[in-house]
């Protein structure tokens, strides 16, 4: 196994031009993705000499997908419009093509400011959720949608984010943290626990690990290992 940014790539969609939105509503998409834990801590602009990192200069840095006006937030009234679903559909093709896999709380925003609106409620994310077909769109047990073709656990990818930018650890699918751990560990020949967490914390642009970025760190570990894209050797996880 190579690591990520020595296999093959995905076609990446150009980034598209952001637009002001229109006036929304007030309407609020409530997720327990975007609920912020006080006890948790968010990502800073702490100096990054305090921590050092492995060299990940060769895997792709993320890039926010940055949506373009599709229509009015009123479009967003009448989804059973194949207009309006098939430009739905199209934005998860071309969001997954540009960022990866993406969960359903991020594809809900940026579908709702691609009409104009800067959140939906949750009824509306979730219609918005069911509309690009999962026979090319496949989805995760978390429901991250994955690019088009792509099997979840087949994705092979991740990327970088710098400290204080880039998505939530919630907004990023286990297997694409699996996949930077596996990586990390081919790059330093193995690594413990401890030092596993804290240089996958790093490359996605975190400076501390608080209860819930611990727990989600544990999920991707535990798939890496169902995977068998990691293996234990003594205290020292490898990448297999």
């Amino acid at each position: 196994s190579m690591p990520a940014f020595a296999r093959p790539k995905s076609v990446v969609a150009t980034p598209l031009d952001e637009e002001p939105l229109e006036d929304g509503t007030d309407e609020t998409f409530t997720s327990t993705l975007e609920v912020v834990d006080e006890t948790v801590e968010q990502p800073t602009d702490e100096p990054k000499g305090k921590q050092v990192g492995v060299n990940i200069d060769g895997i792709p840095e993320f890039r926010e997908f940055l949506p373009t006006q599709l229509g009015a937030a009123a479009d967003l009234g009448s989804m059973h419009e194949a207009a309006v679903r098939q430009a739905i559909t199209g934005l998860a093709d071309a969001i997954t093509q540009y960022e990866g896999p993406v969960s359903a709380a991020r594809f809900a925003s940026l579908t709702a400011k691609s009409f104009g609106l800067s959140s939906v409620k949750s009824e509306k994310a979730a219609a918005i959720n069911s509309i690009p077909p999962t026979a090319k769109f496949a989805r995760d047990a978390e429901g991250f949608i994955y690019p088009s073709g792509v099997k979840p656990n087949d994705f092979q990818d991740w990327k970088r984010q710098e400290i204080g930018t880039g998505r939530d650890i919630g907004d990023i699918s286990l297997i694409e943290i699996a996949n930077a751990m596996h990586d990390l560990c081919q790059l330093t020949h193995g690594l413990n626990n401890d030092d596993l967490f804290r240089q996958t914390n790093l490359a996605f642009g975190r400076s501390r690990i608080g209860s819930t970025v611990s727990a989600r760190l544990e999920q991707a570990l535990a798939l890496a290992l169902k995977l068998g894209i990691l293996a234990k050797d003594d205290d020292q996880f490898v990448s297999a």
